[in-house]
């Protein structure tokens, strides 16, 4: 998901019988990844949002990335497992920016205003001007130019 080369910016894990499987994983960012959040599961995983600079004419870009635990209401795996497994868990996403615990459904905890509030907070004081919730903000390369041939004075 950190990998710059690849296209998938959201994953996730279901947690059964304290063991993680792949469940499933996107490209279509924040709307696609709470689209596949099932209320009868325990689900772990994250997705990459962009932050976006854009002054004058250069856009600087930087990924952050949100780590999930979602409970789902109707979960029948029992929320201790969550608790009992969570250190190791987060060892595994290492590299998140802020993480978001969904304990029984509620999809306000992932609302873009509440997930940036809390982004910003943990920026520090350099913020970025929005959010990149899809991931479709793209910054072109400048090309190399070439070096000028030094002239031999004799």
């Amino acid at each position: 998901m950190n990998d710059k080369k690849s296209d998938v910016n959201w994953i996730l894990y279901e947690l059964e019988n304290r063991k993680m499987r792949e469940y499933k994983k996107g490209k279509a960012g924040l709307e696609e990844f709470v689209g596949a959040l099932d209320d009868t599961k325990i689900l772990l995983g994250g997705f990459r949002v962009t932050g976006v600079d854009a002054k004058s004419s250069v856009t600087s870009i930087r990924s952050k990335f949100i780590f999930v635990t979602w409970v789902g209401s109707k979960a029948t795996e029992s929320k201790s497992t969550v608790g009992t497994a969570m250190s190791s868990i987060r060892t595994f996403f290492a590299g998140y920016n802020i993480f978001v615990d969904v304990m029984d459904g509620d999809l306000k905890s992932l609302s873009k205003e509440t997930m940036e509030t809390a982004l910003r907070a943990s920026a520090g004081s350099h913020q970025v001007q929005s959010y990149d919730w899809e991931n479709k903000t793209t910054v072109k390369k400048k090309k190399k130019r070439k070096k000028k041939k030094k002239l031999n004075a004799d």
